[in-house]
């Protein structure tokens, strides 16, 4: 081939737009990311700090519902979620898994308003335990000032003085100004 050009299989050569090449000049900078920790959701950055959430609280009567546990991020700070946990602790033969007795959910309140977190609403089953929260697999994460929080709906499940329900929200929030957006 005579010429260093190679040309797609239209013939015509494809030249990039001036957006473009000032697009790929940002990306050529050596600053770029610079003290910024881009998976802070599974390596936290070095001014991470540890989040650790228990709440419990007794069974309402039925029909009422209750929070168990909530977390507000700090301002200026992202929250990286790692482990929930829900459930009931008390009388076994009084809690009935699996057929709406008791529903849970996991909530959000933000500036924009409040909304349920995606995968962890209207389930009627205890979710990891106290010794052992469940695992978080990817990214939940939450912006500043936002409130988790995880509520329990009675339906049906007995009150009692010896009748619980636990709630845990794990993980660690790190600084703004480390987070690769």
């Amino acid at each position: 081939m005579s010429s260093s050009l190679i040309r797609p299989a239209g013939g015509k050569i494809i030249k990039p737009g001036p957006d473009l090449v000032q697009a790929g000049r940002a990306l050529q900078t050596t600053k770029r990311g610079f003290g910024t920790f881009p998976y802070q959701w599974m390596f936290p950055g070095p001014n991470a700090k540890v989040v650790n959430q228990i709440g419990s609280v007794r069974v309402p009567a039925p029909g009422n519902s209750v929070d168990l546990v909530s977390y507000q991020v700090s301002e200026g700070m992202r929250f990286s979620c790692r482990a929930l946990a829900v459930g009931f602790k008390g009388t076994a033969s009084d809690f009935n898994a699996g057929i709406n007795d008791t529903v849970f959910t996991l909530h959000v309140t933000t500036s924009a308003g409040n909304r349920n977190v995606e995968g962890f609403q209207g389930f009627s089953i205890p979710l990891g335990s106290e010794v052992t929260p469940w695992p978080v697999i990817g990214p939940l994460e939450f912006e500043s000032l936002d409130t988790i929080i995880w509520t329990a709906s009675n339906n049906a499940t007995p009150a009692g003085t010896v009748n619980a329900y636990f709630g845990i929200i794990a993980g660690f929030e790190y600084p703004l100004t480390e987070a690769l957006l």
